[in-house]
């Protein structure tokens, strides 16, 4: 009763919020209060581009993810402290992968990520980039996003000719290509796919390539491994094209390559 709240409260002991006493697993909800280190820099762009917040008298996060990509969402349930399994869910056609789900209720873990910019509902619209992020952690935040809602795409699956792509809103998209022109000074474009969404791309083998190796230099702890596996395609193709022509190859292409080549070994 209340008398006894007051007693418990002038004596020093610490309650537990409504939220906490209903809580049936584990959780550190604190985890978003603060974005001060790479992984969770890279988990805030990869909730900006998979992420989903609802209050459904729950207060959730969901994430789903097709099946092979399961291992992202299990160490950000492990990141956040939570024993709350991923559940499965069978997609019935067979073009479609099966989905892996990460579903977190907390309405301080929720109302933590409202405050660093993501919506209650659809969101797709109306992202903005964080600019509030400090600069060191501006490339985690970028990598998330793109493992989310970009990727590396070879032109006739010929891994020499490749772009970087991102999908977006324009607001977000915008924000995006400036952070990404002012760290690296390259040259992408923005095209329309449709009034509320666009995508930015950065071709080229130099910029492309640029912008790789800073992306995989020193990165998070956790990476979406299929990308990942594409810079390497990229890189192999490109040492081994420039590498054997009769004629002489741009020397600054072979050595971004050469310099790909030593960030994958790092990695090994």
């Amino acid at each position: 009763n209340v008398c006894i709240l007051k007693i418990l409260k002038q004596n020093g002991v610490q309650m537990r919020t409504r939220s906490a006493a209903a809580r049936i697993y584990e959780l550190n909800e604190s985890y978003f209060e603060q974005i001060n280190t790479p992984e969770k820099a890279y988990f805030l762009g990869f909730i900006y581009a998979e992420g989903h917040l609802e209050k459904d008298g729950k207060n959730t996060l969901t994430i789903g993810l097709q099946y092979g990509d399961k291992y992202i969402l299990e160490y950000l349930r492990q990141a956040l402290g939570s024993n709350r399994p991923l559940e499965f869910r069978n997609r019935q056609k067979d073009t479609w992968d099966d989905v892996s789900v990460l579903r977190i209720s907390s309405l301080k873990l929720t109302n933590d990520i409202q405050k660093l910019g993501v919506p209650l509902g659809h969101k797709s619209y109306i992202l903005t980039f964080p600019n509030f992020l400090d600069k060191s952690l501006i490339k985690y935040f970028i990598h998330g996003y793109m493992d989310g809602d970009g990727g590396i795409y070879f032109y006739d699956n010929r891994p020499n000719h490749f772009r970087i792509g991102f999908f977006g809103c324009p607001g977000f998209i915008n924000g995006l290509q400036h952070n990404i022109d002012d760290i690296l000074n390259i040259y992408g474009r923005i095209g329309i796919i449709k009034d509320t969404l666009v995508n930015y791309y950065i071709s080229g083998k130099q910029d492309g390539l640029t912008f790789l190796n800073w992306l995989y230099t020193n990165p998070s702890p956790i990476f979406m491994k299929r990308k990942y596996d594409k810079f390497k395609e990229c890189v192999n193709w490109n040492l081994n094209t420039h590498l054997t022509r009769t004629r002489k190859s741009p020397s600054n292409i072979i050595e971004l390559s050469q310099k790909s080549l030593e960030i994958i070994h790092s990695h090994q």
